[in-house]
């Protein structure tokens, strides 16, 4: 996660029209995306932030890892084979390693576990940096692996999630079309036998993108760490709000669906905390050659 997501990092700062310059933050962003696609060179924005430091895309099926994930998962017929490789894909986030491993289901638990453990898992002499094998990876509990007996995330991913897989696609099945999905995750994270919202909130929108039939895009989530420390600053805006208020100013461009707004807060906290400097931790963009 970029910068500080500490809930009172924020507190001091005061914003005339937030809403209005958050959207604005917003609109930059996704002018960006599309100078970018359209082939015109760097920098895409005379906005010194934004062009120094890593902002995620706006409109979440155009973040890169996300489209990779996507065409990753297609090849796949059932549900149940997409929704284990989407929480797979989700614990790891890191492509070279995904197209390394095959999806789960087409590899032993065994074979898996010695990719990654080649790749530099566990404790072994690879493991110089966890990072060669999970990409900002979101935390398993060191209290759940050891009540599953199971020492490392690549044991988790290999013997618990397949035994887990039908649970989480029935249960994703039984709420088919849920205008909000707050309850959807805890019954998720009940199945799993472990709070693992974030997870299980980047499948649902993954989903949302493969299967809209199943999770609409245009269910409600509850908002992530990321965005809920600018809230106070937009006198506690709901997301519905943030969708309309998008619409209204910029009727021509693409509009916002929920996750979308949920993403434009987080990318926004981004922006405030680096752009006044209230975080050690930045990430700062390098651009492919």
């Amino acid at each position: 996660m970029g910068g500080s997501i500490n809930q009172h990092v924020l507190s001091d700062l005061t914003i005339d029209r937030p809403l209005e310059t958050m959207l604005s933050f917003g609109k930059e962003r996704q002018d960006i995306y599309n100078r970018k696609e359209s082939g015109q060179q760097w920098p895409w924005t005379s906005d010194p932030t934004i062009q120094h430091y890593k902002f995620c895309n706006i409109f979440r099926d155009q973040d890169k890892t996300t489209r990779e994930i996507i065409e990753w998962i297609k090849p796949l017929n059932s549900l149940e084979a997409r929704v284990t490789n989407l929480v797979y894909a989700r614990m790891c986030n890191n492509m070279s390693v995904m197209n390394r491993t095959g999806h789960i289901g087409s590899i032993s638990p065994e074979d898996f576990i010695a990719i990654i453990d080649d790749i530099g898992g566990g404790k072994t002499k690879n493991k110089t940096n966890k990072r060669s094998v999970w990409s900002d990876p979101y935390q398993i509990s060191g209290a759940f692996k050891n009540r599953l007996g199971l020492p490392y995330r690549e044991h988790v991913i290999a013997y618990h999630l397949p035994s887990k897989a039908a649970a989480l696609t029935e249960t994703i099945l039984n709420n088919t079309g849920a205008e909000d999905l707050t309850l959807v995750l805890e019954e998720l994270n009940t199945a799993w036998g472990y709070r693992m919202n974030m997870v299980f909130t980047q499948v649902l929108l993954d989903l949302s993108i493969l299967h809209p039939e199943i999770v609409s895009t245009n269910a409600m989530y509850p908002l992530g760490d990321g965005a809920t420390p600018v809230l106070k600053l937009l006198n506690n805006v709901s997301l519905s709000e943030i969708v309309d208020a998008w619409s209204g100013r910029y009727p021509d461009e693409r509009p916002l669906k929920p996750m979308d707004a949920e993403q434009l807060l987080c990318e926004w906290r981004k922006y405030l905390v680096w752009s006044n400097d209230l975080a050690k931790k930045r990430r700062v963009y390098r651009r492919s050659t």
